[in-house]
């Protein structure tokens, strides 16, 4: 299945106006594809010979491929290939702009990387014909563009999400509650960290003066590998939950029952895409207890055991950047 990212949409603000790219949260901003082509060029880029870049990107489920439709001084021109990380789909954007408007630059973007695979070839002016440059054929390059930093860059994006949350078996019935979701993708692997919170609701019990109460604080450290994207992402999670049960008799004097409450969980996450950094994530969970209280009455009639439990969730993820840290690949 192919998920396509098309040139067009709504542009970050700040961003330079030649460049059309959109990308996930985890892919380098236009902003940083400007850095880039500014660094390779040695200064500033020309901003008096009508350039125009827009960019086409697509997941094919293996890969990324990127377009790049490129316009300098009434001339136009196409490059397109085929890359492992999207960081070096930016990279090549940013390789791609510099050798249009510097075509004399591209040995010395060969000598600072000799060991890259060639570049592409620069937008040539046509004497004849002003309105199209030919397209060169399409090329897959294994390595990427020409940047070992841009090859060896992780991508660590930050991300805050606020669940609704709902369980059963946990507690006795049904119940609801919240979450406060912190954590990172790198990229495809998401790490967080999960504040959950389950208000007391009362239980109904024939053997009960009283109805009861029940609720759950806890907290949870999370892992999940991510497939399919850009746009929709689906992987396996798995999870470690700490926290503390507390019952209680409605209208008693009595002191509330608090006891631990620890267990292992599994099951899918998915995340939309929807504008910007913001994303919808959703998640399910089957529980495993590991340690698990039996709350019983005072005559020993069990109100509570221990036994498996499901939860749900569905709630807004934000992105809170896309900055990559370089590391050395082995």
């Amino acid at each position: 299945m192919l998920v396509m990212l098309l040139a067009g949409a709504a542009r970050a603000e700040g961003a330079p106006k030649w460049l059309d790219w959109s990308a996930p949260p985890e892919c380098p901003t236009v902003s940083d594809i400007e850095q880039r082509a500014v660094e390779l060029f040695g200064g500033p880029l020309p901003r008096d010979r009508g350039l125009a870049v827009a960019t086409e990107l697509i997941w094919t489920g293996k890969d990324w491929e990127i377009a790049v439709e490129l316009a300098l001084d009434g001339h136009r021109g196409r490059r397109q290939v085929t890359v492992g990380r999207c960081t070096q789909a930016a990279d090549f954007v940013a390789v791609a702009v510099v050798l249009a408007v510097d075509p004399a630059s591209s040995q010395r973007l060969l000598d600072e990387h000799e060991e890259a695979e060639p570049t592409p070839a620069p937008v040539k002016p046509n004497a004849e014909s002003a309105a199209s440059v030919s397209d060169p054929p399409t090329t897959a390059v294994e390595g990427g563009p020409p940047s070992a930093a841009a090859m060896n860059r992780v991508r660590i994006v930050p991300h805050v999400s606020v669940l609704a949350d709902g369980a059963v078996g946990v507690l006795p019935g049904v119940h609801l509650g919240g979450a406060l979701w912190v954590g990172a993708d790198i990229d495809r692997l998401a790490l967080g960290v999960v504040a959950a919170w389950y208000p007391a609701t009362s239980t109904t019990l024939e053997a009960a003066r009283a109805p009861i109460d029940f609720g759950l604080t806890a907290g949870r450290a999370n892992v999940a590998y991510w497939f399919l994207g850009p746009r929709v992402r689906v992987g396996p999670s798995l999870s470690v939950h700490v926290g503390v049960i507390e019952s209680g008799q409605v209208d008693s004097r009595r002191a509330a029952v608090r006891e631990p409450w620890l267990a292992v969980g599994a099951g899918p996450q998915a995340v939309v895409l929807l504008r910007g950094p913001v994303s919808l994530l959703v998640e399910g969970e089957l529980n495993v207890p590991l340690l698990m209280p039996t709350f019983v009455l005072d005559d020993g009639t069990a109100v509570h055991r221990r036994s498996l439990g499901a939860r749900i969730a569905v709630g807004t993820r934000i992105s809170l950047g896309s900055d990559g840290l370089a590391r050395a690949e082995h």
